[in-house]
């Protein structure tokens, strides 16, 4: 039988602080006091709780909780069984439960279409806009480059607005090569990531084929490699085709803006044309409308041009505009815009959306 009243308080006040010894102080190995076994704490426990279970006294040393092994060790008592299942956790836990829904999977895209189907239509249109720039600049009509594939592999472009139209043929099997480099007849499945950009001063750069359409800024930075790679491709195959195609002086629109000052303007040239520029000549205070660009398609006139527009490319190829002065003294600064084909033309101002 246990004993009672104080043997209680004191039999359980023991293994209690023996337990907050054995936790709570940090005691080296060398002093540490005689080891803790879950026997004595169940036995401590008991006590204060006011009774034990069992009919064997705790004096005679032959109860469970007193019993020793053979090999002279204390064994714990005995713990009710505990199923698994009710204390897993992660995935495993409950193969009943929920699972999370996957992400969907992106629909394959298209083959590649063939560039040169063999027919008069127009099949790409790749056309660059003006970025941070003059105002003259800006009112391009094509852009600062374009490039414009038909259906019979027949192309033009234009590398710079001084350059002129450059116009020839690709061959079918660099034309296959550049479709699949471009991703040609998948623009309306490549979806935008929604963060084009990387760049403030960049232009509209845009890709149309007969499926769709694809805009972005700076080469396509901000855009999935799919996009930026038909972006740098398009660029890439215009600079080669107009270092090859020759080059065609045709029917060319000009800006003449009228300009007050000399101050700081690089060198001007002498104007050679019987084209009278102050008709034509805008405010270069306002933001020019497309019906200030004048069409020249005298052959005598655009002779003329050429000849300056040679002398000007020697001083800055890339550059948006010329200076020239008239006999009587007058200055204007020239922007040029080249008049492609009609289908040409309207492909290229539908792609920039400058004729809405």
């Amino acid at each position: 039988m246990c004993e009672s009243g104080l043997d209680k308080r004191l039999l359980a006040q023991h293994a209690l602080t023996m337990l907050e010894t054995r936790v709570h102080s940090p005691v080296p190995p060398a002093r540490r006091q005689p080891q803790l076994t879950a026997a004595s704490i169940v036995l401590g426990l008991c006590v204060a709780a006011g009774g034990c279970a069992g009919t064997q006294s705790f004096d005679d040393g032959e109860d469970e909780l007193g019993k020793t092994n053979s090999t002279g060790d204390t064994p714990s008592p005995s713990l009710p069984a505990v199923d698994a299942a009710t204390t897993a956790t992660g995935p495993e836990a409950d193969s009943t439960a929920p699972s999370q829904p996957d992400e969907p999977t992106p629909p394959p895209l298209p083959p590649i279409a063939e560039l040169c189907d063999g027919s008069d239509d127009i099949r790409l249109t790749y056309a660059v806009g003006v970025g941070f720039a003059s105002a003259g600049a800006q009112s391009n009509p094509t852009g600062s480059h374009f490039l414009v594939i038909d259906g019979q592999c027949n192309f033009w472009l234009s590398d710079t607005p001084l350059d002129g139209v450059h116009v020839g043929s690709m061959e079918p099997e660099a034309a296959r090569e550049l479709a699949e480099e471009i991703q040609f007849g998948r623009y309306a499945a490549l979806v935008p990531t929604g963060e084009p950009g990387g760049c403030v001063d960049g232009g509209l750069e845009v890709l149309v084929d007969p499926t769709g359409r694809l805009e972005t800024y700076c080469s396509g930075v901000g855009e999935t490699e799919e996009w930026q790679q038909a972006f740098r491709a398009s660029w890439a195959q215009l600079r080669a085709l107009a270092s090859e195609a020759p080059r065609q002086w045709g029917p060319t629109r000009v800006l003449v803006v009228a300009l007050s000052s000399t101050a700081g303007l690089p060198e001007r040239l002498p104007w050679n044309s019987d084209f009278e520029l102050a008709a034509v000549a805008v405010d270069p205070t306002v933001f020019p409308d497309p019906s200030d660009w004048t069409l020249i398609d005298s052959p005598t006139q655009l002779d003329a041009l050429a000849q300056l527009r040679e002398t000007a490319m020697t001083q800055n190829r890339y550059a948006d505009s010329f200076f020239v002065d008239d006999d009587e003294g007058n200055t204007y600064e020239l922007y040029l815009s080249d008049a492609p084909p009609d289908a040409v033309y309207t492909a290229i101002q539908t792609a920039l959306k400058l004729n809405r």
